[in-house]
């Protein structure tokens, strides 16, 4: 069987990625002491992950500060673009092509506008502080009650649809560990699961996945076309009375290429 098609135009674990370099490189992100760091008790963590419940944390914790609107509208930019980004890319892999299909770039463009629209409405900066204040409160680092999804599989459970087989393999690949980057990973991964989920419901967004599936298509039909075409050409000039021309000729190549070697032809 082939691999299953994907229920979104980026996966989760891409976009989770993307929300995780913008949060780390943010100026919101700064190191702190966190109390009783080394006395942690790891209980109550949902891991899609294989977790290291051994490790100490002997550093400073990297911490969120608090968001405000600017702030939060800087990263839901650079979170956006980078999506846009990583959309680019994998479509060139696809296709082979920057721009599969006419119009790509304002289908894009267009969708980036209705995505981040809708982001606004549901992404706040009380919506960041909210979910760091989960996992740091008050100078301690909480983990009880912990949601660890790097690769961002919950996400689809919401959506009640089942992860690319692709994604499922990755698990057993991927560790994870309550480390000095804990609060960022966590609200990197649930914000990562939320503009998945408004990228997953928005139509241009859909439109845009079907046309470059399309365009996938048309491209692997057209090679396949042609491979077949060229399949029909050996074929012809390996049967019957060919055969025997055919090897004469590869055999003539050979003689006169070792004579060249030779130094006999000059």
């Amino acid at each position: 069987m082939g691999a299953s098609k994907s229920k979104v135009l980026v996966e989760t674990n891409v976009v989770n990625k993307s929300v995780f370099n913008m949060l780390n490189k943010s100026e919101n992100a700064v190191s702190a002491t966190v109390i009783n760091v080394q006395d942690m008790e790891v209980r109550g963590v949902t891991a899609y992950c294989n977790l290291d419940v051994s490790q100490k944390i002997n550093a400073d914790i990297k911490v969120l500060q608090k968001f405000d609107e600017k702030s939060t509208q800087n990263l839901l930019d650079s979170i956006l673009n980078e999506v846009e980004d990583k959309v680019k890319q994998e479509t060139k892999q696809k296709t082979g092509f920057m721009n599969p299909f006419p119009n790509f770039s304002s289908s894009l463009s267009e969708t980036k506008t209705n995505i981040r629209n809708e982001m606004e409405k549901n992404i706040t900066n009380e919506t960041v502080n909210k979910l760091s204040a989960k996992v740091i409160n008050k100078q301690k680092l909480i983990t009880e009650n912990l949601v660890i999804d790097p690769l961002g599989l919950s996400v689809y459970k919401s959506m009640g649809v089942a992860p690319p087989i692709e994604l499922m393999k990755e698990i057993k690949n991927t560790s994870c560990k309550i480390g000095q980057d804990a609060q960022i990973k966590f609200v990197a991964e649930q914000l990562g699961s939320k503009i998945t989920e408004i990228i997953s419901k928005n139509e241009q967004a859909q439109k845009l996945k079907k046309e470059i599936e399309a365009s996938t298509s048309q491209e692997s039909q057209g090679i396949g076309e042609a491979v077949g075409q060229a399949g029909e050409g050996i074929g012809k000039a390996f049967s019957g009375a060919a055969v025997p021309s055919a090897l004469s000729a590869v055999f003539s190549c050979i003689i006169v290429g070792g004579l060249f070697a030779a130094g006999i032809i000059p």
